[in-house]
C-alpha cells in the first residue's frame, strides 16, 4: 500500500512539476523580449539596433527612416498589441465580437458615428500620395506591426479571449486618429443638457448657467487680439422636441461611461517659458496631457535615430506617428482647443414619407446602409445607419430613442467633412527645426482642435489654436440643438487660418495653455466647451512672478495642486454659514485657513467636495434629473457655474421645484455644509483629524479584462491614494457623487519638461509604465513616481542610453 502511494505521489510530483514547466515556459514567452537577435525574412533593409533603456523605452537606432518606423510599429506591437486591438475594434463598432453584448450600445454608436466609412474615403482620395515620406513610414510602421504579429506571441489577453491577431492596416491607424477625436468632444453631454433646460425652464434658468466665457473670467491673450470681447448669442428657442429624446442621450452617455474600455480625452495643461524668465537663458516646454486612466496608459515612448534625425515621441497605440515629441531644436506640446466642432440639427420629417427630411425648400432623401453586428456567444444583430446632409441620425439607438417616435437628430461634425490631416501634420512637426515653420504644417489640420504650443533652440516661443473655425449667422448658438430643416442655422463660411488664435513671442515671456476661452480674434468670442478658468489663472499667475525658471522650478509647477479659485468661493459664503456642533465649528475654521492646496494629508479638500457635492445637488438635480445632473458634473458647465451662481442669491436654482415652499441659496449652503459633517463622521469617524484627502481621492488604473473579477487583482494598477484635485494644476480629476469616495478618472498622462539648455535630458513619468504586457516589468514601473510626482529623463545620448540599457535587441535582415 504504502509503494502505490509513494508511486502516485511521486506520479502526482511529476505531472506537478510539468504543469509548472509548461507554464514557465508560457509565462517566459508571452514576455517582451529586450535583447538579442531576431531574423526578419520581410523586414528592415539593414540591420536595425533597439536599445531599451531601464524604463523600457526604445532607442531605435535604423539606416534609414522606414527601418526607424518598422522597428517602432514592431516593438509597439510588443508592447501594446492588446491595446491597439481594442481602439480598432472600438472606433469600428467591433468590441461585442470580443467583450460580447455588454459592448453592444458601444458598437453601435461607433457604427452610427462612421468612422470606418470616412476612413475609406480618406484612403481612397490619398491614392495619389502613397509615395509621400508620411505614407512611407506609415506604411512601415504597419508593416513592422504585422510582422511582430506573425513572429512574435501574441499577448496574454488574446489568449484569455479566445481571439486570434489579425493584420493591422492604415486603415486602422486613421481609425484610431478618429476615435481620437470623438473623445475630445463634450458635445454629446453638454448639448442634450443645455437644450432640456431651455425647452423644459426657459431662458430664466439657462441664464445662469455658465455654457460659454464669463465676463468675470480671463480670457487667454492672442497676438491677432481685438479689445472688444462680445458675448455669444442668447439661444433662441427651438421647435420643441420630446423629452424622451432628450433624456435618451442622457442615458445613452452613461450607459458608454460606463462600458468604455479605453480612455476619453480631456483637457490639457502646457505652458512656454521664453529665454528672458529662465536662469539658463533658454526657452522651457511643460506639457502634461490630461486624458482618461486606464491600464495600459496611453502614451508610449520612443526615441528614433537614422540620418541626421535624432526624435523623442509620444505615440498613441496603433498610432505612425508622433503626438508630442522633439528633436535637439524643436519641441511640442499640446492641449484640447474645446472648439465646438459637434452640433446636433433637428431635422424634420416628412409625415408621408419617414425616409425624408425637409432641407431649405424641399424634402431631401436620407442616406442609409445596414451595419450587421456580430456578438460573441449570440446571434448576429443589425442596426440601421441613416444621415441627412448635416450628418448621420444619432437617436436611432435602441432602447435609448423610440425610432417611431423621435424627431430626427444629425450629428455634424467637422472631423468627417474633410480629408483627414492631424496625423501628417504631426509627423512634419517631428522634422521642424524652427517654431516659425510650424505654422505651415498646423494650419492643415481642421479637426480635433487643439492648441498646439512650441519652442525652439533659438528661444523662439509659439502657440497656435488649430482646427477648421465655421461661420454662422449671429443669432446661432451651438450650445443648444440647431434647427435643421430652414437652413438658418448652417454654416455660411469658414475662417481662414489667420483668424484662428496664435501667439508668437509675446512681451509677457510666457504662453499657458489650459483649455480656457481664447480672446476675440476679429471674428467674435469662439463657441466652445472651454473649461473653468481655474488652472489658466494659477498657471499665468505664477509664471509671472518668476523671471529665473529652471527645469526643476517647473517640475513644481507641473505639480501644484492649489486651487486658485475655491478659496475665493469659500471667503464669500463662509459669512452666511452658522456651525453648530463641535466638529461644524472645527471643519468650519479648516476651510477658514484653507489656502486651495490639496496635499495627500490635507484634510479641508475633504470636507469641501463633501460640501460642495451637497450644495450641487440641492440645487440643481431637482431641475436637471439624475441622469443630466450626473453629466452637468462631468462637463465644463459643471465645472464653471457654482461659482457665478453663488453670487446671484435670486436666482431660480435656489427653489426647490419639487417642494410647495420656496427655498433659498442661505438655507441650501447651512443645508449642504450639515449634511457634509453628517456623512464624514460616518465615513471616516468621529475625529477630523482622520480626514485626509488621501483616504477618498483615489486612482486605480483599469485593464479592460480587469472590469471582471478575479482579473482586477492581476490586470489593474492601484489603488493609490494620491494629492491634486478638480481644476488644480496636478489636475487628477474625478466624478463628484453620494460615495464620498472621489475615483480619480483623469488627469496628466504624462508630465513632460523640455529645456533646450539640456534637450537631450528632457524628463517626464507615465502613470503606469511603457508596457502593457502584464509579464513585462516594466508594466507598472513608473505608478508609484507617478503619484509621487516624482519624473525620469527621456534619455536623447546615446552614451547616456548605454549607461541605463536593459538589452539590446537586433532586427537582422534576412541574408
Amino acid at each position: 500500500m504504502k509503494k502505490w502511494f509513494k508511486r502516485l505521489l511521486l506520479l502526482f510530483l511529476i505531472l506537478l512539476l510539468g504543469v509548472l514547466a509548461i507554464a514557465a515556459i508560457y509565462l517566459y514567452n508571452k514576455k517582451p523580449q529586450l535583447s538579442g537577435d531576431i531574423v526578419l525574412h520581410d523586414g528592415v533593409t539593414a540591420d536595425t539596433e533597439i536599445v531599451f533603456d531601464r524604463y523600457g523605452v526604445p532607442h531605435i537606432y535604423a539606416q534609414n527612416e522606414n527601418d526607424a518606423y518598422f522597428a517602432l510599429g514592431y516593438v509597439h506591437a510588443q508592447d501594446r498589441l492588446f491595446q491597439m486591438e481594442v481602439l480598432r475594434r472600438l472606433a469600428s463598432g467591433r468590441l461585442s465580437e470580443i467583450f460580447g453584448k455588454d459592448l453592444l450600445t458601444v458598437d453601435k454608436m461607433f457604427r452610427t458615428l462612421s468612422l470606418s466609412q470616412h476612413a475609406d474615403k480618406v484612403l481612397a482620395e490619398s491614392s495619389s500620395e502613397q509615395n509621400t515620406p508620411y505614407f512611407q513610414v506609415a506604411n512601415a510602421y504597419v508593416k513592422g506591426v504585422n510582422t511582430y504579429i506573425t513572429q512574435g506571441n501574441v499577448p496574454v489577453e488574446f489568449d484569455l479571449l479566445g481571439i486570434e491577431a489579425q493584420p493591422f492596416t492604415l486603415k486602422d491607424c486613421l481609425l484610431i486618429g478618429g476615435y481620437m477625436a470623438f473623445s475630445f468632444s463634450e458635445s454629446f453631454k453638454q448639448d442634450p443638457l443645455v437644450t432640456y433646460i431651455q425647452q423644459k425652464y426657459g431662458e430664466a434658468y439657462l441664464k445662469d448657467l455658465v455654457t460659454s466665457w464669463h465676463g468675470d473670467d480671463k480670457l487667454v491673450p492672442v497676438n491677432n487680439g481685438q479689445t472688444n470681447n462680445p458675448t455669444l448669442p442668447v439661444a433662441p428657442p427651438q421647435a420643441q422636441l420630446l423629452q424622451q429624446d432628450l433624456q435618451g442621450f442622457a442615458a445613452l452617455m452613461e450607459h458608454l461611461d460606463r462600458q468604455f474600455p479605453a480612455p476619453i480625452f480631456q483637457g490639457s495643461n502646457a505652458w512656454l517659458i521664453a529665454p528672458n524668465k529662465t536662469q539658463t537663458g533658454k526657452a522651457i516646454l511643460s506639457n502634461d496631457t490630461h486624458i482618461g486612466f486606464a491600464q495600459p496608459c496611453v502614451w508610449y515612448e520612443a526615441n528614433l535615430n537614422y540620418g541626421n534625425q535624432n526624435f523623442y515621441g509620444s505615440f498613441l497605440a496603433g498610432v505612425p506617428v508622433a503626438m508630442l515629441g522633439h528633436n535637439l531644436h524643436f519641441a511640442w506640446g499640446m492641449t484640447m482647443f474645446e472648439n465646438d466642432d459637434v452640433d446636433f440639427y433637428v431635422e424634420k420629417p416628412n409625415p408621408a414619407n419617414p425616409e425624408q427630411v425637409w432641407e431649405r425648400d424641399h424634402w431631401q432623401d436620407l442616406g442609409k446602409r445596414t451595419e450587421t453586428i456580430h456578438i460573441k456567444g449570440q446571434a448576429d444583430t443589425t442596426i440601421s445607419v441613416r444621415w441627412s446632409s448635416h450628418g448621420v441620425l444619432v437617436n436611432s439607438l435602441s432602447p435609448y430613442f423610440d425610432s417611431q417616435k423621435n424627431t430626427p437628430i444629425a450629428m455634424w461634425w467637422v472631423y468627417t467633412l474633410f480629408p483627414q490631416a492631424p496625423l501628417s501634420s504631426m509627423y512634419a512637426l517631428s522634422k521642424v527645426q524652427r517654431v516659425e515653420e510650424a505654422r505651415e504644417h498646423l494650419a492643415k489640420i481642421h479637426a480635433p482642435g487643439l492648441n498646439i504650443m512650441t519652442a525652439d533652440s533659438d528661444g523662439n516661443i509659439g502657440w497656435w489654436a488649430v482646427g477648421k473655425i465655421p461661420r454662422r449667422d449671429a443669432h446661432v448658438n451651438t450650445s443648444v440643438f440647431l434647427d435643421g430643416a430652414s437652413g438658418k442655422d448652417d454654416v455660411t463660411e469658414w475662417y481662414d487660418f489667420d483668424k484662428n488664435p496664435y501667439q508668437f513671442n509675446p512681451a509677457s515671456g510666457y504662453i499657458a495653455s489650459a483649455n480656457s476661452q481664447p480672446a476675440n480674434t476679429g471674428i467674435g468670442l469662439i463657441p466652445g466647451y472651454y473649461q473653468a478658468v481655474d488652472r489658466y489663472q494659477r498657471i499665468a499667475t505664477q509664471l509671472e512672478q518668476k523671471n529665473d525658471w529652471t527645469a526643476a522650478s517647473v517640475r513644481q509647477l507641473i505639480n501644484d495642486d492649489v486651487s486658485s479659485v475655491y478659496p475665493t468661493v469659500l471667503a464669500q459664503i463662509l459669512p452666511l454659514i452658522k456651525p453648530q456642533t463641535t466638529n461644524e465649528q472645527q471643519a468650519y475654521q479648516l476651510l477658514q485657513q484653507w489656502k486651495g492646496e490639496h496635499t495627500a494629508t490635507s484634510i479641508a479638500p475633504t470636507i469641501f467636495y463633501r460640501f460642495w457635492w451637497h450644495l450641487h445637488r440641492l440645487a440643481l438635480q431637482d431641475e436637471m434629473g439624475k441622469q443630466h445632473f450626473a453629466h452637468f458634473l462631468t462637463v465644463a458647465i459643471g465645472k464653471k457655474t457654482m461659482p457665478h451662481l453663488l453670487k446671484n442669491p435670486d436666482s431660480p436654482w435656489w427653489d426647490n421645484v419639487q417642494t410647495p415652499s420656496k427655498e433659498n441659496r442661505d438655507e441650501l449652503l447651512q443645508q449642504s455644509f450639515a449634511l457634509a459633517l453628517t456623512d464624514l463622521e460616518q465615513q471616516l469617524g468621529k475625529d477630523p483629524n482622520q480626514w485626509q484627502w488621501e483616504k477618498v481621492h483615489l486612482l486605480t488604473h483599469e485593464h479592460p479584462i480587469g472590469k471582471v473579477k478575479p482579473f482586477d487583482k492581476w490586470l489593474n494598477v492601484g489603488p493609490f491614494g494620491a494629492a491634486g484635485g478638480r481644476e488644480v494644476i496636478n489636475n487628477l480629476d474625478f466624478i463628484m457623487d453620494s460615495t464620498g469616495i472621489y475615483r480619480i478618472k483623469g488627469g496628466p498622462a504624462l508630465r513632460r519638461i523640455v529645456d533646450f539648455s539640456e534637450p537631450t535630458q528632457a524628463t517626464s513619468c507615465l502613470p503606469t509604465g511603457q508596457s502593457g504586457n502584464p509579464f513585462s516589468s516594466h508594466y507598472s514601473d513608473q505608478a508609484l513616481l507617478y503619484v509621487k510626482g516624482a519624473s525620469r529623463s527621456e534619455l536623447m545620448d546615446r552614451a547616456k542610453v548605454l549607461e541605463q540599457q536593459e538589452g539590446v535587441l537586433w532586427l537582422r535582415k534576412s541574408k
